[in-house]
Order: structure tokens, then C-alpha cells, then sequence
């Protein structure tokens, strides 16, 4: 009932597996919207099929609802995409019904068998949802089927979408599996690609790329919170590198305390940046007081400029050279009251 993979990791892939969920819907929806297309047109010139005709144009209006929904949902909602994956699959299984109990009561249902077995590959989602889904088209069908099967392969049907429901569910519920080991997978392997070994922070790319998703925010307080280590090189020459490591951990957790896990960056050697976003001017003055306190304990020493805008006004460049700017200053007046010579550094 679960998929070998902790609540966190499940997490970690939610994303991934609704982004999967919503264009295997897209691509699945597609296609039978057309199936039911050319169904609907064979009924014209078939006898056999005129009175499935409502069937047909009712199920198409119905995944073509689906497919508003998934479109109007898009990065919104995933709970509408939940909701449009199971009435997807609930539709199949009323289709499946259509075909296997009331267009063929004395032949057995073979295509009931055949959507048992695979609709549950469809998805990616909860294994309790997903047998539950495959409940229902079995529950569907036998009370469907008592009504309008044969007696003679009566029995048999109802065996069969028994044992092939159960073991649809349990072999649905086994790729499922494959599919959230490959997620995770996936997502540790961009997490590592993004990730500052040293601190742990979010590392350059990740910084660059988040700059890339600002250039499209629109009226939006923005800031910028630039941070760098004062003193690194004199540490690492009196004590050692793994002090000056240390240094940067311990300078780095804190921002990371402050700002949060997805805010802060470790952009260069001794450099730090924090991306706010809504975030106002006082509260983040609040936190780099704290931030300074933390550090100042340690007797290490830092040097912090901020900048603050809005999208409106001015782009993300100009808030981080501004922030830049000020960190720069805040880092010259350091030197200059400590009497540390930094073209000793050189």
C-alpha cells in the first residue's frame, strides 16, 4: 500500500507526478476523444451501434470537460487534476461496461478484462485511491452485468473481472512504484546538481535559475539580500581551511534559517544571496539583524547590503546590483575601522 518512499520523498516528487499526470490525461484525453469520434460515426452506418449513439456523445462531452478542466487547472489547482484524472478513468470503465456488458450480453467481456488490466497504468497517484478506482469499474460491472448478462457466461464474467481487478490493482500498484522510484530518482539527481556541497545551500545554477523565473513576474515586490563572509582568507591562513569551512557553514545555515531553504544561495566562495519575494522591507531588516546577532556570536563578521523593489518599477538586475552595491560598501567600511590591509589578501 505504499510505495517503498517516505512521506518527504513523496513529497519531493509531487510536482514531477502531477506535471506527468497532467500530460499523460492531455495525450490519453486526446485520443479517445477521437476513438469516440469515429465510434460515433460507424453508428451512422451501422445497425449494430445506432443505439449506442447517446453513449458515445455523451462520454465525448464528458472528456471534453475533462479536458477544459485539465487546460483551466493548469498550475493552479491539483486537486481539479485529480478530480479530471479519476472521472477519466471512471468513464473508461462506464465505456468498458457499454462494451463488455449491455453491447454484448451473451458473449463474455473480454474488453472489461483488457480496461482492468491497464487503466490502472495510466496514472501516478495514491495506492489506496488507485484500487479504489479499480473497485468501482469492477462494482459497476457486476451490478450491471446481473441486470442484462446471459446466465450463461454470467458467472464466468463476474469471476473474471473479480480476479483480473485484483490483479490489475496489485500490478498498477507495483509500476506505480517504478514510476515513483524513477521520480525520485530524477528529483535527488537535479536536487544534487543544484545543491552547494559545502553548505547545502541552493548553489549557483539554482540562483541563475531563479533569476530566469523572475524576468516573467509582473507587479511584484522583489529583494535582494547580498551577504558576504568578512575575514575568510585571514581564517583560512591562521587556522586552517576547515575553519574557514566552518565559517561558511555556520554563515550559510543561519541565512538559511532566516530566509529559507528555497531563498538562500551560496553564489560564489564567500558570497551569499537571499531572493524574496512579497516580503516586506521591515521584516527583512528584522532578519538581518538576527542574522548578524547569530554570526556576530561565532566572532565571525559579515558584510550585508539590501535592496528592495518592485517589478513594476525596476527589473531583478537592478535590485541585486543595488543590494551589491551596498554589500560592497557595508564590506569597505569593515576594513577600514578593522585596519586589516585587504591588498594583503592579494
Amino acid at each position: 500500500m505504499k510505495y517503498h518512499i517516505s512521506d518527504k520523498e513523496y513529497d519531493m516528487i509531487q510536482k514531477d507526478m502531477q506535471e506527468e499526470n497532467r500530460n499523460s490525461l492531455l495525450l490519453y484525453s486526446v485520443i479517445t476523444i477521437l476513438f469516440l469520434f469515429v465510434m460515433l460515426f460507424i453508428s451512422f452506418c451501422s445497425p449494430l451501434l445506432v443505439r449506442f449513439r447517446s453513449a458515445y456523445i455523451l462520454l465525448m462531452l464528458v472528456d471534453v470537460l475533462i479536458l477544459a478542466g485539465l487546460y483551466i487547472s493548469k498550475n493552479k489547482n491539483p486537486a481539479i487534476l485529480l478530480f479530471d484524472m479519476y472521472a477519466f478513468e471512471i468513464m473508461l470503465y462506464v465505456f468498458a461496461v457499454i462494451i463488455g456488458a449491455v453491447a454484448q450480453p451473451q458473449e463474455q467481456a473480454v474488453s472489461m478484462i483488457a480496461f482492468l488490466l491497464t487503466v490502472p497504468f495510466l496514472f501516478t497517484d495514491k495506492p489506496l485511491r488507485m484500487i479504489c478506482s479499480s473497485g468501482f469499474g469492477v462494482v459497476l460491472f457486476i451490478l450491471i452485468a446481473i441486470k442484462v448478462k446471459d446466465e450463461s457466461v454470467l458467472f464466468v464474467d463476474i469471476v473474471n473481472v473479480v480476479v483480473f481487478g485484483i490483479l490489475g490493482a496489485f500490478l498498477g500498484n507495483y509500476a506505480m512504484k517504478v514510476k515513483c522510484q524513477r521520480l525520485l530518482f530524477a528529483r535527488k539527481v537535479v536536487i544534487l546538481s543544484e545543491t552547494d556541497m559545502l553548505t547545502g545551500l541552493r548553489n549557483r545554477k539554482a540562483y541563475e535559475q531563479r533569476l530566469h523565473d523572475y524576468a516573467s513576474l509582473e507587479n511584484c515586490e522583489i529583494a535582494s539580500v547580498y551577504v558576504d563572509v568578512n575575514g575568510l582568507h585571514e581564517i583560512n591562513n591562521t587556522k586552517g581551511h576547515a575553519a574557514g569551512d566552518q565559517m561558511l557553514r555556520y554563515v550559510g545555515k543561519t541565512i538559511q534559517n532566516e530566509f529559507g531553504e528555497m531563498n538562500s544561495y551560496r553564489i560564489g566562495g564567500d558570497e551569499f544571496v537571499a531572493l524574496l519575494t512579497d516580503e516586506s522591507e521591515d521584516r527583512i531588516r528584522v532578519k538581518i539583524e538576527q542574522i548578524r546577532k547569530q554570526v556576530e556570536k561565532e566572532s565571525y563578521h559579515i558584510a550585508i547590503g539590501c535592496s528592495v523593489g518592485n517589478t513594476s518599477d525596476k527589473n531583478i538586475s537592478s535590485v541585486i546590483a543595488e543590494a551589491e552595491k551596498r554589500m560592497y560598501e557595508a564590506k569597505r567600511l569593515y576594513y577600514q575601522n578593522s585596519g586589516i590591509d585587504r591588498r594583503a589578501r592579494i
